[in-house]
């Protein structure tokens, strides 16, 4: 779609009958503002270039910075270098070298008179190459002060495609192109098109586009938009081009929430294994520790009754020493009751070496599952764990 930033849309008629061509030339007198009002703003963003005649010292800085393939030239166009003075309606394309400034309206807006060097278009083509180049329009808007500007510039020699220039007294809509007009139909150029506020016309060489633009702007131009509608649109491609970071922020989140998910899952699922061996270790714990208690009380109870045994033997051994027989039964007796208080502590010696290991693995275990309760993934998904109980109940 067409942007169209001028006044009044003359760059959609000259777009209209200049969109073939390829990185154009373009001579804007009287240029103002680099964007606002622009009739070559349209033109310089689709990669053509030229010269901007701009006498104010603000809106020929913000053209510099705005156009850096355009040659600039701070000055008013007339029929003779030299000097004038400009009344300059500060923040305005109303500055004006006539004493037409007596129509600005001087408590809405400032007005300051700056002295300003006069060039001569002739002069100025010629210093900036454009012997043998096609200048493709010149345009021409100066409040009051065409006539001079039109006397400096030989249409004969420079051949300018199409020649848009201002035709009403300012901010009036009184016509004036008869003080002029004539200064180019002597060099053959063909009136095309009165749009209201300006003249178009039609260099000799190019007699094709006469018919071209003969018409104004209408629903059968190359669609196109206008301000402040362009502002929006503008304003709509910014939104729309942040939607879009948005949406790649957004599915980026969504990609890393996929892989702390999956992080997630795979801790859940290896503490549920650790768990299951935790739970396993315990349960062979606690079934050999029970082994190990009664493994112990019969040994207790054997090592009494040892003792015991000991204790009836000294006694009777002390009583019956003259009866050897008896003393033989009881030694007997007391032999094998020391046999199996020896393989009863050489079992529990071997119980206490397995509920030693036992003791330690559980150690081992409750130490892991200490470590994974104090990870990242543990704290993180604990609400999790939460709901999943609540859920199991």
């Amino acid at each position: 779609m067409f942007r169209s930033y001028s006044q009044n849309a003359e760059d959609v008629v000259l777009w209209r009958a200049l969109k073939d061509v390829v990185e154009g030339c373009y001579v804007d007198v009287g240029a103002a503002d680099p964007v606002v009002d622009s009739v070559t703003k349209a033109f310089y963003d689709r990669g053509w270039s030229g010269i901007d005649v701009e006498p104010t010292a603000a809106y020929a800085a913000a053209l510099r910075d705005d156009r850096p393939r355009d040659a600039v030239v701070q000055a008013c166009a007339g029929d003779a270098p030299g000097s004038l003075t400009l009344h300059e309606v500060i923040g305005t394309g109303l500055s004006t070298v006539t004493d037409d400034v007596d129509r600005v309206d001087t408590e809405r807006y400032e007005v300051v008179d700056v002295e300003v060097p006069v060039v001569v278009l002739d002069d100025l083509l010629e210093e900036h190459g454009c012997e043998g180049r096609d200048i493709h329009f010149l345009k021409v808007d100066v409040e009051g002060f065409e006539e001079q500007v039109l006397r400096g510039v030989s249409l004969a020699r420079w051949r300018p495609w199409i020649v848009v220039i201002e035709a009403t007294l300012p901010n009036s809509t009184v016509q004036v192109h008869d003080r002029w007009e004539h200064l180019l139909t002597d060099a053959g150029y063909q009136f095309c098109l009165f749009d209201g506020l300006n003249r178009f016309y039609s260099s000799p060489d190019h007699p094709e586009l006469v018919e071209i633009l003969s018409f104004p702007v209408c629903v059968f131009d190359e669609p196109y938009v206008r301000r402040p509608h362009g502002d929006l649109l503008d304003e709509y491609e910014n939104l729309a081009e942040g939607n879009s970071r948005l949406q790649e922020l957004y599915e980026q989140a969504i990609a890393e929430h996929g892989k702390v998910e999956q992080l997630w899952k795979r801790a859940v699922d290896d503490f549920e294994q650790l768990n299951e061996r935790h739970l396993a270790t315990l349960a062979d714990f606690e079934r050999l520790e029970g082994i190990h208690r009664s493994t112990v009380g019969d040994y207790e109870r054997v090592e009494g009754l040892y003792h015991r045994a000991v204790g009836d033997y000294e006694r009777v051994d002390g009583e019956l020493r003259d009866a050897l027989a008896r003393v033989a039964a009881h030694a007997e007796e007391l032999r094998l009751l020391g046999e199996e208080r020896d393989v009863l502590r050489q079992g529990v010696a071997r119980m206490s070496a397995e509920y030693d290991e036992l003791r330690a693995a559980r150690d081992r275990a409750n130490h892991e599952l200490d470590l994974m309760r104090h990870t990242v993934s543990w704290r993180v998904t604990r609400p999790l764990r939460g709901v999943r109980r609540r859920i199991a109940r």
